[in-house]
């Protein structure tokens, strides 16, 4: 029994057409027959994943979700989570205010967008095809899972590690992400498998973008998508081709998991 870890956005879904192959399905479904457990890898909430079309077509063997900071099992029960601190979002508002940005903020259940909305924030919703409906309102204390910062793909988000214990993973759009400290999707899958007793079981992972990093490093056999980032395929063990182009099936043909 082998796993495999999917990402979401360009890997498993096209950016462009923002759907999910139909080749990607039917592969992933026939690796699951022979016995693979396949499961999600993202930067996305649980709800933010639901929102894509034919995502529930398959029945997902667990989750790995807001890049390692939420992690579900197969019945979407939450084995464990980590969230910012509430100094931490306090200071990732104010530096947002310094640099003339915006940022919002995935609590459990919604997600509020402090400072409004700016045109990078709007590009970035097109971008993953979000609805522009975050509750613009201040914050108030509640749990934050992850924070969005958005400004131009060229601008140094690199200075928001100014602020202590985090994680930034910058996208490939006009946004980064911010997790606590020691969140990334290999210290999730980790606790996955640690959760599920198969840390000694073939693991393989598929991605496109810059949160997928740490998630390549970890992994013993990673494939980059032909749309992936220069600094993922530099790692990749394997490079197939875009997602559009049967990327997913062609990688799981390749090493004979489907």
């Amino acid at each position: 029994m082998n796993i495999l870890f999917f990402d979401v956005d360009g890997t498993l879904v096209d950016s462009k057409t923002h759907e999910i192959p139909d080749s990607t399905i039917e592969s992933i479904k026939n690796a699951q027959k022979k016995g693979n457990l396949c499961m999600i890898s993202t930067g996305r909430h649980l709800y933010k994943l639901f929102e894509l079309e034919k995502i529930d077509q398959i029945n997902w063997d667990g989750y790995v979700l807001d890049n390692g900071s939420l992690i579900m099992d197969k019945n979407k029960n939450i084995i464990s989570k980590h969230f910012l601190e509430k100094k931490q979002v306090y200071k990732i508002i104010e530096k947002c205010k310094s640099e003339n940005m915006v940022c919002t903020l995935q609590l459990m259940n919604e997600i509020i967008a402090p400072l409004g909305y700016s045109k990078y924030l709007k590009s970035t919703y097109e971008f993953l095809n979000w609805k522009l409906e975050d509750d613009i309102r201040d914050y108030n204390n509640e749990e934050v899972i992850y924070a969005i910062i958005y400004n131009k793909m060229a601008y140094d988000f690199n200075q928001f590690h100014e602020i202590k214990n985090i994680a930034l993973y910058p996208n490939n759009s006009d946004y980064a992400d911010i997790n606590y400290v020691n969140s990334s999707k290999a210290n999730g899958i980790k606790e996955l498998l640690n959760h599920l007793s198969l840390s000694d079981a073939e693991t393989f992972c598929f991605g496109d973008s810059h949160n997928d990093i740490e998630m390549f490093k970890y992994i013993k056999t990673s494939i980059a998508m032909g749309n992936a980032c220069f600094a993922l395929k530099e790692l990749a063990s394997y490079i197939t081709t875009d997602v559009n182009n049967n990327g997913i099936k062609r990688a799981l043909e390749k090493y004979n998991l489907c």
